[in-house]
């Protein structure tokens, strides 16, 4: 699961065409089993994510980058 979330959070980088590279090294993964393990990955780390949001509550300030990222349309 970690490769298939590094594949599509920060590389940007869509399931079906992570479903293409696991093809061309013989792999038989469809789009939604991976597309399924992303979202499953993710509920998995709700109570993470819900500590996270108290801490941030708690905080007087909070920073960000905002960089803009150019995504296709």
């Amino acid at each position: 699961m970690a490769p298939v979330s590094i594949a599509k959070v920060p590389d940007h980088l869509l399931p079906h065409r992570r479903h293409k590279m696991y093809a061309r090294e013989g792999v038989s993964l469809p789009v939604s089993s991976l597309s399924g393990w992303f979202g499953e990955a993710g509920a998995c780390l709700a109570p993470l994510v819900a500590a996270l949001r108290e801490d941030l509550r708690r905080q007087r300030a909070i920073y960000a980058d905002e960089t803009p990222l150019q995504v296709l349309d």
